[in-house]
């Protein structure tokens, strides 16, 4: 998002809290609801949690690493510079060389964060073409499978 489209954004959001409208979209229906509930030993309920992600489940320092490895690339490129675009195939090359650099016990720079790191862009990516939001042409992985068929 452009530092453009996020002052229209505000511009936006602050217009419609001004107005009394809703900020939400029309079709909102307030919190979803599964119907099930589960309890606490304190008497308090909530909604049931089954099939939603669990952010607990997430070791908290890789995040943090993760976020680090963001900082750093955002100093030498750019924000969001990997928001841009890159194919599919540099994000497997460099997460590959990281995952042999970490094998090989290389300790000159957090491998583990930058095969995080490059992990995301790859799911990143592939949402962002299968949105139409990046061009198709950064899906440039060989269709190994594909090739078997002919």
């Amino acid at each position: 998002m452009t530092d453009e489209s996020k002052a229209e954004w505000a511009d936006e959001l602050n217009r419609r809290i001004e107005s009394g409208e809703t900020i939400f979209p029309d079709d909102y229906d307030g919190i979803p609801d599964t119907g099930e509930r589960r309890s606490f030993s304190t008497g308090a309920v909530r909604d049931a949690s089954h099939g939603k992600p669990q952010i607990t489940q997430i070791y908290p320092p890789s995040i943090t690493r993760l976020a680090q490895r963001g900082t750093d690339g955002a100093k030498k490129y750019d924000d969001y510079n990997w928001a841009k675009g890159i194919p599919l195939s540099v994000y497997i090359d460099s997460l590959d060389r990281h995952l042999k650099a970490y094998q090989m016990f290389d300790n000159s720079e957090d491998h583990l964060a930058a095969i995080m790191w490059n992990a995301m862009g790859l799911m990143y990516t592939e949402d962002a073409i299968s949105s139409g939001k990046l061009p198709v042409e950064l899906d440039d992985l060989y269709d190994w499978l594909g090739d078997l068929d002919e």
